[in-house]
Protein backbone atom coordinates (compact mmCIF):
# COMPACT_ATOMS: atom_id res chain seq x y z
CA UNK A 1 0.00 0.00 0.00
CA UNK A 2 1.09 3.56 -0.72
CA UNK A 3 -0.37 6.78 0.68
CA UNK A 4 1.13 9.70 -1.27
CA UNK A 5 -1.19 12.18 0.48
CA UNK A 6 -4.42 12.45 2.44
CA UNK A 7 -6.81 15.34 1.84
CA UNK A 8 -10.32 16.28 0.82
CA UNK A 9 -10.45 15.76 -2.93
CA UNK A 10 -11.83 19.24 -3.63
CA UNK A 11 -8.46 20.59 -2.44
CA UNK A 12 -6.47 18.59 -4.97
CA UNK A 13 -4.03 20.40 -7.27
CA UNK A 14 -0.92 19.86 -9.37
CA UNK A 15 1.23 18.93 -6.37
CA UNK A 16 -1.14 16.13 -5.33
CA UNK A 17 -1.65 14.85 -8.86
CA UNK A 18 2.11 14.70 -9.39
CA UNK A 19 2.59 12.81 -6.12
CA UNK A 20 -0.07 10.32 -7.15
CA UNK A 21 1.50 9.94 -10.59
CA UNK A 22 4.88 9.18 -9.00
CA UNK A 23 3.28 6.56 -6.75
CA UNK A 24 1.48 4.90 -9.67
CA UNK A 25 4.66 5.00 -11.78
CA UNK A 26 6.41 2.97 -9.09
CA UNK A 27 3.51 0.53 -8.70
CA UNK A 28 3.16 -0.31 -12.41
CA UNK A 29 6.75 -1.59 -12.37
CA UNK A 30 5.95 -4.10 -9.63
CA UNK A 31 4.42 -7.55 -9.88
CA UNK A 32 0.81 -6.58 -9.16
CA UNK A 33 -2.36 -7.82 -10.83
CA UNK A 34 -3.76 -4.32 -10.66
CA UNK A 35 -3.90 -1.03 -8.75
CA UNK A 36 -6.83 0.34 -6.74
CA UNK A 37 -6.84 4.07 -5.94
CA UNK A 38 -9.15 5.39 -3.21
CA UNK A 39 -10.36 8.92 -3.91
CA UNK A 40 -13.01 11.46 -2.93
CA UNK A 41 -15.89 12.09 -5.30
CA UNK A 42 -15.51 15.84 -5.90
CA UNK A 43 -12.50 15.71 -8.20
CA UNK A 44 -12.68 11.99 -8.95
CA UNK A 45 -13.24 12.40 -12.69
CA UNK A 46 -10.31 14.78 -13.13
CA UNK A 47 -7.84 12.58 -11.25
CA UNK A 48 -9.01 9.45 -13.08
CA UNK A 49 -8.62 11.28 -16.40
CA UNK A 50 -5.13 12.43 -15.38
CA UNK A 51 -4.05 8.87 -14.59
CA UNK A 52 -5.55 7.75 -17.91
CA UNK A 53 -3.48 10.37 -19.74
CA UNK A 54 -0.31 9.34 -17.92
CA UNK A 55 -0.72 5.56 -17.84
CA UNK A 56 -2.84 4.50 -20.78
CA UNK A 57 0.01 2.16 -21.74
CA UNK A 58 0.40 0.46 -18.37
CA UNK A 59 0.35 -3.35 -18.38
CA UNK A 60 -2.15 -3.65 -15.55
CA UNK A 61 -5.62 -2.27 -14.76
CA UNK A 62 -5.91 0.81 -12.55
CA UNK A 63 -9.26 1.23 -10.80
CA UNK A 64 -10.57 4.23 -8.84
CA UNK A 65 -12.98 3.76 -5.95
CA UNK A 66 -14.83 6.36 -3.88
CA UNK A 67 -17.86 6.63 -1.61
CA UNK A 68 -20.96 8.79 -1.80
CA UNK A 69 -21.24 8.74 2.02
CA UNK A 70 -18.78 7.91 4.83
CA UNK A 71 -18.17 4.17 5.11
CA UNK A 72 -19.96 3.95 8.48
CA UNK A 73 -23.14 5.33 6.90
CA UNK A 74 -25.53 2.57 5.77
CA UNK A 75 -26.19 4.53 2.55
CA UNK A 76 -22.53 4.41 1.54
CA UNK A 77 -21.52 2.63 -1.65
CA UNK A 78 -17.83 2.63 -0.69
CA UNK A 79 -17.55 -1.05 0.18
CA UNK A 80 -19.43 -2.06 -2.98
CA UNK A 81 -17.22 0.12 -5.14
CA UNK A 82 -14.10 -1.50 -3.69
CA UNK A 83 -15.58 -4.96 -4.14
CA UNK A 84 -16.30 -4.17 -7.80
CA UNK A 85 -12.74 -2.97 -8.33
CA UNK A 86 -11.31 -6.20 -6.91
CA UNK A 87 -13.69 -8.25 -9.06
CA UNK A 88 -12.65 -6.35 -12.19
CA UNK A 89 -8.97 -7.05 -11.55
CA UNK A 90 -9.69 -10.69 -10.77
CA UNK A 91 -11.68 -10.99 -14.02
CA UNK A 92 -8.44 -10.79 -15.95
CA UNK A 93 -8.63 -7.30 -17.44
CA UNK A 94 -5.03 -6.62 -18.44
CA UNK A 95 -4.95 -2.84 -18.84
CA UNK A 96 -6.97 0.38 -18.74
CA UNK A 97 -7.99 3.01 -16.18
CA UNK A 98 -11.46 2.64 -14.68
CA UNK A 99 -13.94 3.89 -12.08
CA UNK A 100 -15.97 1.32 -10.12
CA UNK A 101 -19.18 2.92 -8.90
CA UNK A 102 -22.57 1.70 -7.66
CA UNK A 103 -25.33 4.21 -8.30
CA UNK A 104 -28.07 4.89 -5.73
CA UNK A 105 -30.55 2.91 -7.84
CA UNK A 106 -28.42 -0.21 -7.32
CA UNK A 107 -26.81 -0.35 -10.77
CA UNK A 108 -23.06 -0.96 -10.45
CA UNK A 109 -21.02 0.11 -13.46
CA UNK A 110 -17.36 -0.03 -14.37
CA UNK A 111 -16.55 3.08 -16.40
CA UNK A 112 -13.50 3.78 -18.49
CA UNK A 113 -11.88 6.87 -16.95
CA UNK A 114 -12.03 8.83 -20.20
CA UNK A 115 -15.75 8.07 -20.64
CA UNK A 116 -17.10 8.63 -17.12
CA UNK A 117 -19.52 11.55 -17.04
CA UNK A 118 -19.55 14.00 -14.13
CA UNK A 119 -22.22 13.79 -11.47
CA UNK A 120 -25.50 15.51 -12.25
CA UNK A 121 -26.35 18.62 -10.24
CA UNK A 122 -28.57 16.81 -7.72
CA UNK A 123 -27.62 13.16 -8.13
CA UNK A 124 -24.91 10.81 -6.86
CA UNK A 125 -24.89 8.68 -10.01
CA UNK A 126 -22.12 8.17 -12.57
CA UNK A 127 -22.85 7.19 -16.16
CA UNK A 128 -20.71 6.72 -19.25
CA UNK A 129 -20.79 8.53 -22.59
CA UNK A 130 -23.70 7.40 -24.75
CA UNK A 131 -24.90 5.22 -21.85
CA UNK A 132 -22.22 2.62 -22.60
CA UNK A 133 -20.17 1.59 -19.55
CA UNK A 134 -17.20 -0.73 -19.91
CA UNK A 135 -18.83 -3.38 -17.71
CA UNK A 136 -21.38 -4.07 -15.01
CA UNK A 137 -20.88 -5.74 -11.64
CA UNK A 138 -23.78 -7.78 -10.28
CA UNK A 139 -24.03 -10.86 -8.08
CA UNK A 140 -20.28 -11.04 -7.66
CA UNK A 141 -19.66 -11.18 -11.41
CA UNK A 142 -18.20 -8.76 -13.96
CA UNK A 143 -19.92 -8.58 -17.34
CA UNK A 144 -17.88 -6.73 -19.94
CA UNK A 145 -19.43 -5.00 -22.93
CA UNK A 146 -16.15 -4.52 -24.76
CA UNK A 147 -12.52 -5.56 -24.65
CA UNK A 148 -10.00 -3.10 -23.18
CA UNK A 149 -7.79 -1.22 -25.61
CA UNK A 150 -4.21 -0.51 -24.66
CA UNK A 151 -3.20 3.13 -25.13
CA UNK A 152 0.08 4.83 -25.88
CA UNK A 153 3.25 4.41 -23.87
CA UNK A 154 3.34 5.62 -20.28
CA UNK A 155 4.11 9.33 -20.12
CA UNK A 156 3.78 10.47 -16.49
CA UNK A 157 5.30 13.89 -17.08
CA UNK A 158 4.80 16.32 -14.17
CA UNK A 159 1.92 18.76 -14.43
CA UNK A 160 2.74 22.45 -14.22
CA UNK A 161 1.26 24.30 -11.24
CA UNK A 162 -1.31 26.25 -13.27
CA UNK A 163 -2.18 25.32 -16.86
CA UNK A 164 -3.89 28.68 -17.49
CA UNK A 165 -6.96 27.14 -19.12
CA UNK A 166 -10.04 29.37 -19.22
CA UNK A 167 -13.32 27.42 -19.10
CA UNK A 168 -16.37 29.31 -20.38
CA UNK A 169 -19.82 27.77 -19.89
CA UNK A 170 -22.51 28.98 -22.26
CA UNK A 171 -25.14 31.08 -20.47
CA UNK A 172 -27.73 33.61 -21.60
CA UNK A 173 -26.59 37.18 -20.99
CA UNK A 174 -22.84 36.52 -20.74
CA UNK A 175 -20.93 39.60 -21.90
CA UNK A 176 -17.72 37.55 -22.45
CA UNK A 177 -15.66 40.30 -20.81
CA UNK A 178 -12.92 37.85 -19.78
CA UNK A 179 -9.34 38.95 -19.32
CA UNK A 180 -7.57 36.36 -21.47
CA UNK A 181 -4.07 37.75 -21.03
CA UNK A 182 -1.65 34.96 -20.17
CA UNK A 183 -4.05 32.11 -20.88
CA UNK A 184 -2.85 29.10 -22.86
CA UNK A 185 -6.23 27.78 -24.01
CA UNK A 186 -9.98 28.30 -23.79
CA UNK A 187 -12.55 25.52 -23.50
CA UNK A 188 -16.12 26.43 -24.41
CA UNK A 189 -18.84 24.35 -22.77
CA UNK A 190 -21.94 24.62 -24.98
CA UNK A 191 -25.59 23.99 -24.20
CA UNK A 192 -26.59 20.33 -23.80
CA UNK A 193 -27.32 19.89 -27.52
CA UNK A 194 -23.90 21.34 -28.37
CA UNK A 195 -25.10 24.76 -29.50
CA UNK A 196 -23.59 28.21 -29.03
CA UNK A 197 -25.00 31.70 -29.38
CA UNK A 198 -23.12 32.61 -32.54
CA UNK A 199 -25.41 35.62 -33.00
CA UNK A 200 -23.94 37.38 -29.98
CA UNK A 201 -21.49 40.09 -31.16
CA UNK A 202 -19.77 40.07 -27.73
CA UNK A 203 -19.06 36.37 -28.14
CA UNK A 204 -17.66 36.94 -31.63
CA UNK A 205 -15.45 39.74 -30.28
CA UNK A 206 -14.19 37.43 -27.54
CA UNK A 207 -13.22 34.81 -30.13
CA UNK A 208 -11.52 37.42 -32.27
CA UNK A 209 -9.47 38.59 -29.28
CA UNK A 210 -8.42 35.02 -28.60
CA UNK A 211 -7.30 34.67 -32.21
CA UNK A 212 -5.29 37.90 -32.04
CA UNK A 213 -3.47 36.62 -28.94
CA UNK A 214 -2.99 33.16 -30.53
CA UNK A 215 -5.01 31.41 -27.80
CA UNK A 216 -6.68 28.26 -29.16
CA UNK A 217 -10.40 28.02 -28.42
CA UNK A 218 -11.80 24.50 -28.10
CA UNK A 219 -15.46 23.51 -28.24
CA UNK A 220 -16.20 20.59 -25.93
CA UNK A 221 -18.66 17.84 -26.84
CA UNK A 222 -19.18 18.78 -30.45
CA UNK A 223 -21.05 15.90 -32.08
CA UNK A 224 -21.68 15.94 -35.81
CA UNK A 225 -24.94 17.69 -36.64
CA UNK A 226 -26.23 20.87 -35.03
CA UNK A 227 -23.08 21.59 -33.08
CA UNK A 228 -20.86 20.92 -36.05
CA UNK A 229 -22.87 23.37 -38.17
CA UNK A 230 -22.53 25.99 -35.45
CA UNK A 231 -18.81 25.44 -35.04
CA UNK A 232 -18.25 25.40 -38.80
CA UNK A 233 -19.51 28.96 -39.05
CA UNK A 234 -16.92 30.05 -36.46
CA UNK A 235 -13.91 28.15 -37.80
CA UNK A 236 -12.58 31.25 -39.56
CA UNK A 237 -11.89 32.84 -36.17
CA UNK A 238 -10.13 29.85 -34.70
CA UNK A 239 -12.67 27.67 -32.92
CA UNK A 240 -11.60 23.99 -32.72
CA UNK A 241 -14.38 21.39 -32.27
CA UNK A 242 -13.20 18.57 -30.02
CA UNK A 243 -13.95 14.85 -30.34
CA UNK A 244 -17.01 13.75 -28.41
CA UNK A 245 -15.54 12.93 -25.00
CA UNK A 246 -15.81 14.02 -21.38
CA UNK A 247 -14.87 17.48 -20.20
CA UNK A 248 -12.56 16.13 -17.48
CA UNK A 249 -10.56 14.13 -20.03
CA UNK A 250 -10.22 17.11 -22.38
CA UNK A 251 -9.14 19.36 -19.52
CA UNK A 252 -6.50 16.96 -18.21
CA UNK A 253 -5.17 16.16 -21.68
CA UNK A 254 -4.72 19.89 -22.32
CA UNK A 255 -3.06 20.33 -18.92
CA UNK A 256 -0.52 17.62 -19.70
CA UNK A 257 0.12 19.08 -23.16
CA UNK A 258 0.63 22.60 -21.78
CA UNK A 259 3.01 21.21 -19.15
CA UNK A 260 5.05 19.62 -21.96
CA UNK A 261 4.90 22.69 -24.24
CA UNK A 262 3.11 20.79 -26.98
CA UNK A 263 1.28 22.35 -29.91
CA UNK A 264 -2.29 22.45 -28.64
CA UNK A 265 -3.89 23.10 -32.01
CA UNK A 266 -2.80 19.67 -33.25
CA UNK A 267 -3.42 17.83 -29.99
CA UNK A 268 -6.78 16.40 -30.94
Amino acid sequence: ACEPYYLLSENSGAKNLNLLTECVADAVNRDYDGIIITHGTDSLHFTAAAIKCAFSGADMPIVFVSANYPLNDTRSNGDANFEGAVALIESGVRFGVYISYKNPDGQHFIHKAENALAFNETDDSIFSLNGKPFATYFGGKIERFEEPQKGADINPAPLCENPRILVVSTMPGDDFAYNISGYKAVILRPYHSGTLNNQNPLFIRFLENCKKQDIPVFLANAPMGTTYDTAKGLSSIGIIPLPFTTFAYVYMKLWFAISQNKNLKNLF
